[in-house]
């Protein structure tokens, strides 16, 4: 899904700490500059990272795989990526994991 304006990154962060975000590139210039002020302002209540989310409800979202069990299961080869990327991936795999944002398939 893309947004239908264009998009500016701006930085919320206080300098030591990027914190990116964006907004709309269509913004009256007026109304730009009070959209930052107030996300800077109020940067202490979006979540940065997946540690910063424990209290995240399942019913708000939860993702399930649709399994029938009167058919078979079907095993992939698992895609191939270079040996750099599959050091990001899984390091990101450890990260979500480590904080209990996802769990292995009970399968």
């Amino acid at each position: 899904m893309q947004a239908q304006d264009p998009l500016q990154e701006i930085d919320i962060g206080d300098g030591s700490i990027k914190r990116p975000t964006y907004i709309s590139t269509n913004i009256d210039p007026s109304l730009r500059v009070k959209v930052v002020e107030l996300l800077k302002e109020y940067k202490d209540c979006f979540a940065w990272d997946y540690n910063e989310m424990p209290g995240l409800s399942k019913d708000l979202v939860e993702h399930r795989l649709p399994l029938r069990p009167d058919k078979k299961l079907v095993k992939q080869l698992p895609r191939r990526f270079a040996p750099e990327i599959m050091i990001k991936i899984k390091a990101e795999i450890e990260r979500l994991l480590k904080c209990k944002f996802i769990r292995t398939s009970r399968l």
